[in-house]
């Protein structure tokens, strides 16, 4: 579960491995309908006690890239053979949380051809090449 500013508002969500890869343009029907109100809110509300007050002025839709591998990103250099492609996706509903090191990342690895600060030479394209899931501990 995630949260941060956006505004005068906040951003936030939660992540599911209920929701299938690919397109997602009904946010008020199905699996979406009340997400919000049964599942993040009371999750934000039991860590944040201000907010309970909170109401939910709008929702999103779009496209949930999930990397069905190991649900974690794939980031960098698309291929071997190919340096002048540099990826980032299958955040399988991470990316909001992950934004910010995966700018920072890019940014690196695009101006100097390697990571810096982070090195996410892990969640590179080879372990989906090679089959190697990189499990996330925290998530369950």
């Amino acid at each position: 579960m995630f949260f941060r500013p956006e505004g005068a508002g906040f951003a936030g969500g939660r992540p599911s491995f209920d929701i299938e890869p690919g397109f997602v343009d009904d946010i008020y029907s199905g699996f979406f309908a009340n997400y919000f109100e049964e599942t993040v809110w009371p999750m934000l509300a039991s860590l944040v006690p201000a907010f309970e007050e909170l109401n939910l002025q709008r929702s999103w839709a779009g496209h949930y890239a999930q990397n069905t591998l190991d649900g974690n990103m794939i980031i960098g250099k698309y291929s071997p053979g190919h340096d002048n492609i540099i990826t980032a996706c299958g955040f399988s509903g991470h990316g909001i949380m992950h934004a910010p090191a995966v700018g920072r990342a890019l940014s690196e690895l695009t101006l100097t051809g390697k990571y810096q600060s982070l090195d996410l030479g892990r969640m590179e394209i080879g372990r989906v090449q090679r089959n190697e899931p990189y499990a996330e501990a925290g998530i369950k």
